[in-house]
């Protein structure tokens, strides 16, 4: 696991809600992945990433949580062929706990990409909850940079 808080990391449009960071700085970009800007390892939500190798070899998998100071925590795990697993965000050390966070989830083989979903329940029994669509790629709103966004819609990043 790496932590850290890149020194060009920019903050763009908005203080508070709606902060966008530029994370192209931290998040590499040749390698494939599914990126998440919704998700959150504090109290009142169960939140998920699952992630799955649908490939017939085992993938070293690359997890990168970024939070909206710009501080980040880095995680690479080995993830077997044709296998998934389910991390529960309360748990992550250095995300648990501590609010909301993007994610990227990636494969460190680019021939070979993973497939993640986010999922997120709360209430009583788990009362209720969703299930987030993916972005394959960087968001086009932010010119193709990955994002950590707290859920405004962005109108440009500088």
């Amino acid at each position: 696991m790496s932590l850290g808080t890149p020194a060009d990391a920019q903050l763009g449009d908005g203080a508070g809600l709606g902060q966008i960071l530029d994370a192209s700085s931290i998040i590499d970009l040749t390698l494939p992945g599914r990126y998440f800007a919704d998700a959150t390892g504090g109290p009142g939500a169960d939140d998920f990433i699952i992630i799955a190798n649908p490939n017939s070899v085992s993938l070293p998998v690359v997890l990168t949580f970024v939070k909206p100071s710009g501080a980040w925590v880095r995680r690479t795990f080995t993830l077997g062929a044709k296998n998934r697993t389910a991390l529960h965000l309360a748990g992550e050390p250095g995300v648990g706990g501590q609010g909301e966070v993007s994610v990227a989830v990636q494969s460190a083989d680019p021939n070979y990409p993973v497939a993640a979903d986010h999922a997120v329940y709360w209430g009583t029994n788990w009362a209720a909850g969703r299930s987030t669509m993916v972005r394959a790629g960087p968001s086009y709103r932010t010119g193709g940079r990955p994002c950590a966004s707290r859920m405004r819609p962005v109108e440009s990043v500088r």
